[in-house]
């Protein structure tokens, strides 16, 4: 929708306040898809999402530690005890997805439309 909301906001025949609040839209879109709710730049928490959630029987059952879940960390650990020593040695890259979304959905169609408009 940002592609969208930059055209609106440029192109649209739209008084201030109008064009005020699709640009308070476009905002309130990049806060969610970073993760933050809508009061003093706190994340989300994940019990706020249930649809994250399993349901009760089964969340007990693959929350609660078993032997199984044990003797998988400890096979883990072991296994990948080598890689970590690895990365540590250098440095780790982290993708940023939410870049790559932030800057085709918002940044780029509002940047591009303001060249357009200027």
């Amino acid at each position: 929708m940002g592609p969208s909301f930059a055209q609106t906001y440029f192109s649209g025949d739209y008084s201030l306040s109008q064009r005020a609040i699709v640009l308070s839209t476009l905002g309130l879109g990049a806060r969610e898809l970073a993760g933050y709710a809508d009061d003093n730049n706190k994340p989300h928490n994940e019990e706020q999402f249930p649809s994250k959630r399993l349901p009760d029987r089964l969340h007990k059952l693959y929350t609660e530690s078993s032997e199984i879940d044990q003797l998988a960390r400890r096979l883990e650990s072991t296994m990948l005890s080598s890689i970590s020593t690895k990365q540590r040695a250098g440095r780790k890259i982290v993708k940023n997805d939410l870049a790559k979304v932030v800057a085709d959905a918002f940044f780029f169609p509002l940047t591009g439309r303001f060249a357009q408009a200027a």
